[in-house]
Formats: structure tokens, C-alpha cells, sequence
């Protein structure tokens, strides 16, 4: 082999590393919807779990104002969101707000919130609806089901 078509394999290695196989499924840990423990909502399906997180819905059933917390920019949670509710990416989620913000549709875009900042708001936030990984979930909060299926069960979307 020459030193030319090692260099040439060489390059088309790390290309082939560096791009995800085509039609390769999004593997990560399903994400959990919370809300307050005693709060009076249970179950919602795809769609208007989506409609609460694009800022199409911003009250609850009980009249209390939604605030949403979504988890940082980087985090495998961040992305199933941005894959799943938003169908954005970073970029046109942020100019997504901004222009909502902007013609006075919201008051504010969500909250960004590490997992525990987000149970701890959740917990105590009336009408507070977070996006955390399923594996922190515990007693303080309430887990939303999303079409009818819980973090784990299978054909739940939030993976």
C-alpha cells in the first residue's frame, strides 16, 4: 500500500467514525416527564406533551400557569427531547423561543435545569412540568405515562 492510500484509508476510518450509521437508532435512557406529587395530571398523550412543551398550551387543567424545565444543552436527555417533542435541533429550538418570545405568544421560554434542580421545581413549582432522566426519578415528584406507557415499558417515546 502506498503512503498515499494509507493516508486516504486512514481518513476514511475516522469519516466513518465520526458519522452515526444511517438509520442507526437513537440508543439512550428513556426521559422521565415529572411533575408535583400531588399535582392533577396523570397521563398525557405524544401530541399534547408536545403542544405543552412548544409553548402551544401554558395552563394545566387547573388553571395554574405551565412552567417548563428542559435539561441542558450536551446531555443525551437534552437531545431525546429535541429529537422526539421538538423534532429541532439546538440551533431552531433556541430561534424557536426567541421568535415566540419575541410576538409576545409566551411570557418566557423553559428552564434549564440539571436533573435535581429539576425535581427540586418540579416538587415545589405549581404547574412546573420537567424533562429528567428516568433513573432520577423518586418519591418527591410524580411520573407522568405518555401514551399510555410509563419510562421503560416498551413503545414508550421518550428514549
Amino acid at each position: 500500500m502506498t503512503a498515499r492510500a494509507a493516508v486516504a484509508a486512514s481518513i476514511a476510518v475516522v469519516l466513518l467514525c465520526a458519522v452515526p450509521a444511517l438509520g442507526q437508532e437513537h440508543a439512550s435512557a428513556p426521559v422521565a416527564v415529572v411533575v408535583a406529587a400531588d399535582a392533577h395530571m396523570d397521563s398525557l398523550s405524544l401530541g399534547e406533551l408536545r403542544r405543552i412543551f412548544l409553548g402551544d398550551r401554558q395552563f394545566t387543567g387547573d388553571r395554574a400557569r405551565i412552567t417548563l424545565i428542559v435539561p441542558p444543552p450536551g446531555t443525551p436527555e437534552r437531545a431525546t427531547i429535541l429529537r422526539v417533542l421538538y423534532r429541532m435541533r439546538e440551533v431552531e429550538y433556541r430561534q424557536y423561543w426567541v421568535a415566540k418570545i419575541f410576538r409576545a405568544e409566551v411570557t418566557g421560554g423553559p428552564r434549564v435545569a440539571t436533573a435535581e434542580q429539576a425535581k427540586r421545581q418540579a416538587a415545589t413549582t405549581r404547574g412546573a412540568i420537567a424533562l429528567i432522566p428516568a433513573s432520577a426519578v423518586d418519591r418527591t415528584v410524580k411520573v407522568i405515562v405518555v401514551g399510555g406507557r410509563r419510562p421503560g415499558q416498551s413503545g414508550y417515546e421518550l428514549h
